[in-house]
C-alpha cells in the first residue's frame, strides 16, 4: 500500500433529476424524480431524453453557466484525493492482512511462491512483486455555484 496511488478517470457520466427542482415542501415531497437521479427512477423521462451526460459534454455547460469548468475539476480533484486519504489506513491495513506482512518483511518486497514471468514463459515458484487494486467510485454532487460535494 506504499506508495498508494489514486487514478481519477474523466470519463464519467453526470446524472440529473428529470424535473426541475426545488426544495422540499408538502406538495413535492413523494416526487422522487424531482429529487433523485437514479437511472431506474429516471428511465421514462418526458420526451424521451436520457438524464445522463459525459462528463467531458458538461464540463463546456458549466462554463455556459458562468461557472469556471476547470477550478470546478480542480475541486472535485481535491475532494477525491482527501477522500482516499482518509480511507489509506483501511487500505493499508487490509492489504498487510492480505499479503502477511506481520513476519517484519516490507509488504513493498518480492514475495515467495508466486509467478512471474511473460506471456511467453511463466514460472511458477519464482518472486513477484505485492500488487493489488482497488476500484473506488464516489458520487460527488454539485450545488448551483459549482461546488462539488461528496455524496457517496
Amino acid at each position: 500500500a506504499a506508495p498508494l496511488r489514486a487514478y481519477l478517470s474523466r470519463r464519467g457520466v453526470a446524472r440529473f433529476a428529470s424535473r426541475q427542482w426545488s426544495p422540499v415542501s408538502a406538495a413535492n415531497q413523494h416526487d422522487a424524480r424531482m429529487h433523485l437521479s437514479n437511472s431506474s427512477i429516471n428511465q421514462r423521462v418526458d420526451g424521451g431524453a436520457s438524464n445522463k451526460k459525459a462528463i467531458e459534454r458538461l464540463l463546456p455547460d458549466l462554463e455556459a453557466r458562468g461557472i469556471d469548468a476547470e477550478f470546478v475539476w480542480c475541486r472535485v480533484r481535491r475532494l477525491i484525493a482527501l477522500t482516499v486519504a482518509s480511507i489509506a489506513p483501511t487500505i493499508a491495513h487490509a492489504y498487510t492482512t492480505v499479503f502477511d506482512c506481520s513476519d517484519g518483511t516490507s509488504c513493498n518486497s518480492l514475495s515467495a511462491n508466486l509467478w512471474t514471468g511473460t506471456a511467453n514463459a511463466m514460472q511458477v515458484g519464482a518472486a513477484a512483486p505485492r500488487r493489488s487494486f482497488q476500484i473506488i467510485g464516489m458520487d460527488v454532487m454539485l450545488d448551483s455555484t459549482g461546488t462539488p460535494l461528496l455524496v457517496e
